[in-house]
């Protein structure tokens, strides 16, 4: 079977004969794997088709459960991304964050439309990037079923002094709840005491990327949301090792 799927490519590993491994997101079957003997270093419409951070469309062929990619075209080259440092880092980790948080063989349209979204926004962004990852990372989770609840106590659904996260319980925490929790326990919430923190979720969740564009979290909020996220993901989605996280340059 051939079919035709618009497509980022989130990770490429080259095998021993030149071939290539690749693991694809897909607007139309989800997150694929798929080899392909296109070369990233020729000058052809094709192998441009499977370089990093281009919106391609990608002519698959499949056979049992093996898939190649035939060959295909580029319809949006985020190339901008490649030539600053910062963007190409925070791009990787973005791209490595979807790659672990997906299932293979499950269409997610809004994931990869929001991965696009993001790609166009940080290649015109020109500082803070972070901002742009927090708001992915966000949406992301919402998109997988994961939202940060926001509007009431977790526990009790009290809507008064929400001053903490639980990342375990997935959401705010009210300040009478807190301490009826262990001590030990209490030591894993993250405190969000005058900060806007929730303000900020509900933003970065219900906004598009164009409405970041001249916006900006300061370094206390990035902290901050940092730790959050940080949490859970790996509680929410079971990811602990992000390899790019490490090379992220944090403003």
């Amino acid at each position: 079977m051939i079919f035709e799927t618009e497509a980022i490519i989130l990770k490429d590993i080259t095998l021993a004969d030149n071939r290539r491994l690749l693991t694809i997101l897909s607007k139309t079957k989800g997150k694929l794997v798929a080899s392909s003997n296109l070369m990233t270093s020729s000058k052809g419409r094709s192998s441009s088709a499977i370089k990093p951070f281009n919106l391609s469309r990608l002519q698959v062929y499949k056979k049992r459960d093996h898939y190649n990619i035939n060959s295909g075209e580029v319809i949006k080259s985020f190339y901008r991304i490649g030539e600053d440092v910062d963007k190409y880092m925070n791009s990787s980790y973005i791209l490595e964050l979807t790659e672990k948080a997906l299932m293979e063989g499950e269409a997610v349209p809004k994931v990869f439309n929001l991965l696009v979204d993001f790609l166009s926004a940080i290649e015109k962004r020109k500082t803070n990037m972070q901002t742009l990852v927090i708001a992915y990372e966000i949406k992301l989770l919402k998109e997988l079923g994961y939202a940060i609840h926001t509007s009431s106590c977790i526990n009790c659904d009290s809507k008064e002094k929400l001053y903490n996260i639980s990342a375990e319980e997935g959401g705010v925490v009210c300040e009478a709840c807190m301490c009826e929790i262990d001590v030990k326990d209490r030591q894993r919430l993250i405190g969000i005491v005058d900060l806007g923190i929730i303000d900020i979720i509900n933003f970065l969740v219900a906004s598009p990327f164009k409405d970041f564009e001249k916006i900006g979290l300061d370094k206390e909020r990035i902290k901050i949301m940092r730790d959050i996220l940080d949490k859970f993901i790996q509680n929410h989605l079971n990811i602990e090792n992000i390899k790019s996280r490490n090379f992220l340059l944090l403003e």
